[in-house]
Formats: structure tokens, sequence, C-alpha cells
């Protein structure tokens, strides 16, 4: 960085990560709502053929996953032939009931394949629109993913069902036959959408239906709700109000750790409650061992030691793109981290969000609660939202760990990075944009040089003021923060590092105004789970922020900046502007 650059400097980053076919989604989406549920129906096999009985529901993601960022998408199963016995089978299960289901089929014969799909209306029982596409079984990926805009151009059209004129080949007829039943249970397949990660996980269960806050199914996935209560928490570690005793825990955690897909060996409740501020979760968790053989030595906020403590955390992902999300960890004596999750890799743990947790004592174990203000997340546009959320139980004295879904032993202590293989959180719902977020973080710093001379004193007066961080949420999923007349001097110092090698050391960045979705910014770090405080990947970090503010070894005072992040569809955005000098 030259002194001519430093004394003009304005400069800019944007990051879009981009979704395939977003421009025909958006057109796609025919008579559908933004905000509105829809029921997806596993695809039926038309043509009985076990070998491909998988495909129904992979058809049924990749459908949820076109439609999901517009609409609340809800994984259904196939209970008849009917798709107006979808609407009504779990319209007590959703806050507002669905509106709309996609139902279809599929037929193969020899290499070629037929798909129909067709839109149907849940308060009158009309097919809104209808699509066929045939093609080769190779290509299936590509086929499906044409499906959502197929029954938006039926339904421009007046819902007469078409076959898509880019296609030439010819399927021979194919007479139906009845669809295999249901019980037959879908691979846990991990596909994703090319639009910014997985909308929902194929086969997913159904929304529990109250009093019920889960549902599971045989391939270890979850679905669980989130239950409203009329007066938040008294957060003080004691499982005692109404709430605990009226409304059925989430229970039946499974090992990643040292037997995987087996029970937990020590019972773990859990409630996930809201009200028009807060969002709760609450735990009650049994060990059998007493509490002097509990390891537990760690109080330091965002310390790694906390992973080897006995603990819990969660894990939220706002947005439901499968692939984002915020983590809460605590342990018995209240020790606390948190971090943001960044494409299932970047790990950083710098951002220190408002909230709270406490923890307490039981016969037989401990507790905790923990309130997360709404202000403290960013999420979709819309009272009703679809979350992720995943929870991990760390019994460190017997070296196990649970989740609350089934996870890939490989990925270990990163586990929890694994948002795709969350559960689905549905029936919170948000409070109205009246309550948008707002912080400021102003300084003043005064001084005084005394001078003597002569049996006389002189006193120089001097002083500085500015905001350090200016926080405001422009919408639900986008942040802005600006700074004027920066200071940073009570930013965390740096770990002291000690450099025998030729190559510039690495420090994370702890400047709150740079904090907010860092992981926005982060280029060519390594693929797997890694600490965003370190690179360890074989790519350059092509932009690094704590460049910002010196040249050559010397501190540029930062006169002013602004910066844009959060979410807007598909699109991960992140834009920067510094002027220092």
């Amino acid at each position: 960085m030259n002194a001519g650059w430093v004394r003009s400097a304005v400069g800019a980053v944007a990051v879009l990560s981009l979704g395939a076919q977003v421009g025909a989604q958006d057109s796609a989406l025919g008579g559908i709502g933004a905000g509105e549920f829809v029921g997806v129906l596993p695809f039926a096999n038309v043509s009985a053929q076990v070998d491909t009985a998988w495909i129904g529901a992979g058809i049924a993601e990749a459908v949820a996953a076109d439609l999901a960022e517009r609409a609340n998408v809800v994984l259904l199963e196939r209970g008849g032939a009917d798709p107006a016995d979808a609407c009504g089978a779990t319209r007590g299960g959703r806050p507002a009931g669905l509106r709309w289901v996609v139902d279809g089929g599929f037929q193969q014969l020899g290499q070629q394949v037929r798909i129909t799909a067709r839109l149907v209306d849940c308060e009158t029982g009309a097919v809104q629109s209808s699509a066929r596409i045939d093609g080769p079984l190779e290509a299936l990926f590509s086929l499906q993913d044409r499906i959502v805009p197929e029954l938006g151009r039926g339904a421009s059209s007046g819902g007469a069902p078409e076959r898509s004129s880019a296609d030439t080949t010819t399927v021979p007829r194919l007479e139906p036959t009845p669809a295999p039943p249901a019980t037959l249970p879908a691979p846990r397949v991990a596909t994703g959408s090319g639009g910014g990660g997985l909308a929902v996980v194929a086969g997913a269960p159904p929304a529990p239906v109250a009093p019920a806050t889960v549902t599971r199914n045989e391939a270890g996935q979850a679905t669980v709700r989130a239950v409203r209560i009329a007066e938040g928490l008294d957060l003080n570690g004691v499982l005692d109000e109404r709430p605990y005793r009226e409304v059925e825990a989430i229970t039946d955690f499974i090992q990643l750790e040292p037997n995987v897909g087996e029970p937990e060996t020590e019972k773990t409740e859990v409630w996930l409650f809201f009200d028009d501020t807060n969002f709760y979760v609450a735990g009650r968790l049994w060990h059998s061992l007493p509490e002097s053989q509990w390891i537990v030595n760690e109080m330091r906020r965002d310390s790694f030691n906390l992973l080897s403590n006995e603990g819990f955390g969660f894990l939220l992902d706002t947005f439901y793109d499968r692939r984002n999300g915020i983590l809460f960890r605590v342990n018995p004596l209240g020790g606390r981290m948190d971090a943001q999750i960044t494409n299932e890799r970047d790990f950083n743990g710098d951002w220190n969000p408002i909230w709270d947790v406490r923890t307490g004592r039981f016969d037989g174990g401990w507790t905790f609660e923990a309130e997360i203000p709404f202000k403290s997340m960013r999420y979709r546009p819309g009272a009703n939202q679809v979350w992720s959320v995943q929870l991990s139980r760390n019994l460190q004295a017997k070296n196990e760990q649970s989740y609350l879904t089934l996870l890939d032993q490989g990925v270990s202590q990163a586990a929890i990075f694994q948002v795709s293989g969350a559960a689905t959180l549905v029936g919170v719902e948000v409070p109205s944009t009246a309550s948008r977020l707002f912080e400021v973080k102003p300084y003043v710093i005064g001084d005084v040089n005394t001078t003597t001379s002569g049996g006389s004193q002189l006193n120089d007066l001097a002083g500085n003021v500015g905001l350090d961080v200016v926080k405001v949420g422009v919408t639900e999923n986008l942040t802005a923060d600006f700074t004027v007349n920066t200071d940073f001097a009570q930013v965390e110092a740096d770990t002291q590092q000690v450099n025998l090698t030729r190559f510039s050391l690495f420090f994370p960045e702890k400047r709150e105004f740079f904090l907010e979705n860092q992981g926005n910014f982060s280029f060519g770090v390594s693929s797997g789970p890694a600490s965003a405080s370190s690179n360890t990947g074989d790519t350059p970090t092509l932009f690094y922020s704590r460049r910002i503010g010196l040249s050559q070894g010397q501190v540029v005072p930062l006169q002013a900046g602004g910066r844009l992040t959060g979410r807007v569809g598909r699109y991960s955005i992140g834009l920067l502007n510094i002027q220092s000098g």
C-alpha cells in the first residue's frame, strides 16, 4: 500500500454468490405468493422399478430448493394418490396451513425418463398448472431443474400441460402402474441445488403436529417445532416455568462418537421457545457421573477449550440455505462461545452478538437457559419462518458426542459445521420491522499535557470523538455498518506470535466494524472446516481486512467507512468502502 493510495483511498469490495437459474426461478413461481406455505410430495415411481425408487425424493428435494427462496417449503410424505389429501393432512401442523401442493411422478423406459408435475391450489383443489418433461436418464439433474420454470409457464398460459420445446427426445408410451407404497425410505442423499445449497434434506419428515415437537424418519433426519410462549422466560437456569411442564421436550439424540448411529447414553431434553422479542433454547441434561468427575474448567468467552468441556451447542440456519449458520455453545459453568459459520467451513469466532445464558443444577445433571434477541439475528423477510437447527451435546468424561440428527462421522469435531445435515425448524414467528436493529458505539478521548517551566505550569488540553460502529438493520436480512473518525482503542489485543519463517504472520480480524458476515469476504481459505483465523489452504487470501489502516507497518487513520452485508434471495452480498489518510 503506497502513500498516494492512502491519502486518496477509496476501496470497495463486492461479493456475490450467484445461484443458477435465479431469473428463471423468479419468473416461474406462478401464483405462489411470497411467504406462502408450499408442500412438495415425493414424485411417484409410476414405473415401479425398485432400483430407481429414490428418484422421487430427489426430484422433490430439487423442486423444494427452487421454491424455497420465495415460499416456505415443506417436504411431505405420500399418503395417498390425491394431492388434495396432503393439503388437509398437514394443515394442523402449519401456522397458516398449506396454500399449494406440488405433486408429480416419473416413468422410466430403458434410459429414457418422463417427469410430470402439477401445482395444486389447496383452497380450491384445482390444478393451477402442470408440466411434462422428457429426456435421457443421465440428464436427470438438468431435467428436474426445469420443473419449476415449466410450472410457471403453465400457470401463465392458463395451466395447460406442455411438453418442453427444448426437448426433442421421443419417449415411447408408458403404461402406468400403481405407485409403490410410501413405506420404502429414500436413501440419505446429500445433493445440493445450484442456487445456493439445500433447501430441504431429501426425504425429511413432515412438520410435527401439536403437541409433538419433533418428527423423525429412518434415515436419522428430523423436523422440530418451536413453540410461542406468552411471556419470556425468567433466565435463571431453573426450569420451573409452565412451558417446561406443558410442552414436549426434544429428546433421543444420536451418537456421532464413539458409536455412530447409536442412542445417546445420557438423557438430554431440549425446548425451543420464542416470544415477541427473543428466541429461547433451554435444556435439561442428565449425567450419571458425579459433578466432581465432569470435565469443566473453562469460563473464558470464545475459548476453544470449551470444545473439550462438558457442554451443549446449538446452530441456527436462519436463512434456511443449508450452508450458513450461527453457532452458540455453553458449558455447565456458564462459559460460552458464539460464532458465524459460512459455507459449512469458515468459522468466525470473533462475532459476538448480544445474547444471554444461565446454567443451573438438578439432582442428576445440569440445566441451561439461553436467550437470543431477534435483533441479534438476520433472517428472511416474512413473519412465518422456516429455519434449520442442529443441537449437540458433548460428554467429555465419556468421550461421547451426540446430535439431534445423524451426521457423517468423518467430519468429527467439525460435525456442527455440517449445516446441510441439520434438522428443519418450523413454527418460528419473527417480530415486525418496527423492532429493527440499531446500535451505536461512540467514543470520547481526552488528555492533558502539563509542562512545567520556571515555576509555572502550562496545561495543553486535547481530545477526540468519533463513532467506532453504527449498526443499522436495513432489512431483516441486510445490515449496514458505519464508522467515523475511527479509533478501535477497545479492540481485543492480538495473541502474541513468534515468526521463525520467511512468511508473514496472519492475525485474525477483531475490529467490530469488519466482523458482521465476515465470511462473505473470505476468499481463498481452505475448502474444509477451518478457523477463519488461519488460512490452511494453498490458494492465497485475496482480501485481508487487517491491511486496512496500515501502510508499510505504520498506522493510517481511518476517516470514515461504510459496509453492507447480508442476503438478497440467493445472493450473499458484501460491500465495503473505507476512506483513510
